[in-house]
């Protein structure tokens, strides 16, 4: 009897042992699985990012055909496409730096790197497109040098903003008519 019962609590003790380390197993592997839930979702926003940016490029060679428009390649220090922004007669009147972010957080960081790219890409304005504002931005607004738009309103942002670098072309290629003419 006495051996029965010690074999008994054994055997509990191992099923117990078992079932502790049946739990811990399926912890690590729920961790495991969160972790691979986090990787998985933050590929698929980096996806998403990658659509917004063939998505907004596409947008501006067709609204913008003479403009040349270069994506920046994966891994490449700068912003994620660059706007050349020519007339219909070839005059170069400059450039637009587009950063595009998918993300559900503004980073106030951001304005910073972009500027520097700026800097480097001797772009005449950049644009961050982002799903997530600064809270003082509704929509589109200059912040610290930098337009911020709403990917909704990319297209429109890039027609005023491609417009204004026209008109100043323009403005300058008469005023050095006039300078000409006087001199």
């Amino acid at each position: 009897y006495r051996h029965r019962v010690e074999s008994e609590k054994l055997a509990q003790n191992e099923t117990s042992d078992d079932r502790h380390a049946e739990r811990d197993a399926q912890l690590r592997t729920g961790a495991l699985r969160h972790g691979e839930r986090q990787r998985a979702e933050q590929g698929s926003q980096q996806l998403q990012g990658e659509v917004m940016e063939l998505s907004l490029e596409a947008s501006l060679q067709a609204r913008f055909p003479h403009d040349r428009i270069e994506p920046v390649a994966k891994g490449t220090v700068g912003a994620d496409i660059v706007q050349h922004v020519l007339t219909g007669s070839g005059t170069s009147c400059g450039t637009i730096l587009w950063e595009i972010k998918r993300t559900r957080n503004w980073s106030q960081g951001w304005l910073a790197k972009l500027r520097d790219d700026q800097r480097a890409a001797a772009a005449t304005v950049s644009v961050i497109v982002s799903d997530a504002l600064p809270p003082n931005v509704s929509g589109f607004g200059l912040v610290e040098g930098v337009w911020v738009a709403h990917a909704r309103l990319a297209e429109p942002l890039a027609i005023v903003l491609r417009q204004s670098l026209i008109d100043i072309q323009a403005t300058r290629t008469a005023q050095d008519g006039q300078a000409t003419k006087t001199d």
